[in-house]
């Protein structure tokens, strides 16, 4: 038997009712978010280890020294981003039970090149 893992990207524009910042100690999110979010998990429900995964990516620009005494460095920056999304939404009890993981890319590791 083997074993097949399926990915499904769900990138929705406007997630966020605002943008986002470093500064931003927490982030509003738009209701109907949560709920495309369990429709997501519901369209692949028959697959086994069916998970939400937050993604944070950082800027090409250098980290100042505050930022990098507390994060390390843009991975460990945009891992922080990450999990306080993947924390703000997983308390909206449409998501209640949901698997969910987070990580952190740097620039160099994302699309945007």
């Amino acid at each position: 038997m083997s074993t097949k893992t399926v990915t499904r990207v769900y990138d929705p524009l406007g997630a966020l009712s605002r943008p986002s910042s470093l500064r931003t100690a927490s982030r509003s999110f738009r209701p109907i978010y949560a709920a495309n979010l369990r429709r997501a998990l519901t369209d692949i429900s028959d697959r086994t280890n069916a998970r939400l995964r937050f993604i944070g990516y950082t800027k090409n620009e250098r980290l100042d020294r505050r930022t990098a005494s507390v994060y390390g460095d843009d991975i460990g920056l945009s891992a922080a981003r990450a999990r306080r999304a993947m924390d703000t939404l997983m308390k909206d009890p449409v998501l209640s039970g949901a698997r969910s993981e987070h990580e952190g890319r740097g620039y160099v590791q994302s699309e945007m090149l």
